[in-house]
């Protein structure tokens, strides 16, 4: 699994610099964190997609 917070070429994309993004030349590497305890609940919901049956 891959947390992201870009789609590039979907969504413009964030160079994590501050600057405007038609504007930024340089980047910063980006940093996710998914927080899991009770004073900072988070959720990923997840398709389930049910197995093709044989023969079908």
């Amino acid at each position: 699994m891959h947390v992201t917070s870009s789609n590039f070429p979907r969504w413009d994309r964030d160079l994590n610099t501050g600057e405007p993004i038609d504007q930024a030349r340089d980047w910063r590497r980006a940093r996710q964190e998914i927080a899991h305890d009770a004073d900072r609940p988070s959720r990923i919901v997840l398709p389930v997609i049910p197995a093709a049956r044989p023969g079908s």
